[in-house]
C-alpha cells in the first residue's frame, strides 16, 4: 500500500508536495554558506582566479542543477539564495558588504542565479528548436506554424506559441517559462547554426 510523503529526492532533486522548492534550496542554501567560508579563507593565499575555480566546483555546479525546476518558485525563497549568493561573491573580490552586487557580477564575469536560470533555458530550447533532445521534450513545445495552417504575422519555424493567461500558476509552468526566454532572445542569436557559438553570445 502506497503511503503519502511530503517530499521525495529523486535523482538529486527533492521534490516537494505543493511544489515551492523550499526543501530542495534549502540544502542548496547551506552548500552556498559552507563554500563562502572556505572561499573566504581562501581569499588570503589565493588569486581570483583560484577562487573562480573553487566557486564553479563547490558553488555553481549546485545552483545550475534542475533550475529550470526550482528556479521558478516564489521571489521570497528564492531571494534568500540571492543575498547568500551576493554575499559570496563580495568575499570573493573583497568587496565591502554593500557594494552593488550588478557591477560585481559583472566585473567577474560570474551570472546571478537570474541568469543562470534563463541561461539553462536558452540553451535547452535552443536543443529543443534543433531537435538535438529526445522527441518528449520537442513535444512540449508547440511552434506557431505547427498551430496555424495560415500565414501570421509572428508564423516562424522558431517562434513557440505562448498562451495567454493571467493565471500566476500557469505561467510558471515549465513550457511557459521556457517560451517567454526565448522569445526575449534576439532572433540573430536564436539563429546561429553552431550551439557553443550560441551559448557564448547570450553570456555577453
Amino acid at each position: 500500500m502506497l503511503s503519502r510523503t511530503e517530499c521525495v529526492k529523486y535523482l538529486g532533486v527533492i521534490i516537494d508536495d505543493k511544489l515551492i522548492w523550499k526543501p530542495h534550496i534549502t540544502p542548496i542554501k547551506k552548500q552556498v554558506s559552507k563554500a563562502s567560508g572556505i572561499i573566504c579563507k581562501l581569499t588570503h593565499y589565493s588569486r581570483f582566479k583560484s577562487l573562480k575555480t573553487v566557486y564553479y566546483s563547490l558553488v555553481y555546479s549546485h545552483l545550475r542543477y534542475a533550475i529550470t525546476s526550482w528556479g521558478s518558485s516564489s521571489f521570497s525563497t528564492v531571494n534568500i539564495l540571492n543575498i547568500i549568493h551576493n554575499k559570496l561573491l563580495r568575499i570573493m573580490t573583497l568587496s565591502k558588504f554593500n557594494s552593488n552586487p550588478c557591477k560585481l557580477y559583472k566585473d567577474t564575469q560570474i551570472l546571478n542565479i537570474d541568469r543562470i536560470f534563463k541561461l539553462k533555458f536558452s540553451k535547452l530550447l535552443y536543443k529543443i528548436n534543433f531537435r538535438l533532445v529526445p522527441k518528449q521534450f520537442i513535444e512540449l513545445f508547440a511552434k506557431i506554424e505547427e498551430i496555424h495552417s495560415y500565414r501570421t504575422r509572428q508564423r516562424s519555424s522558431i517562434e513557440y506559441a505562448i498562451p495567454r493567461t493571467r493565471l500566476k500558476i500557469a505561467q510558471k509552468s515549465f513550457t511557459y517559462i521556457g517560451k517567454v526566454i526565448w522569445s526575449s532572445i534576439d532572433l540573430t542569436i536564436r539563429l546561429l547554426p553552431n550551439y557553443h557559438l550560441f551559448v557564448t553570445k547570450l553570456k555577453l
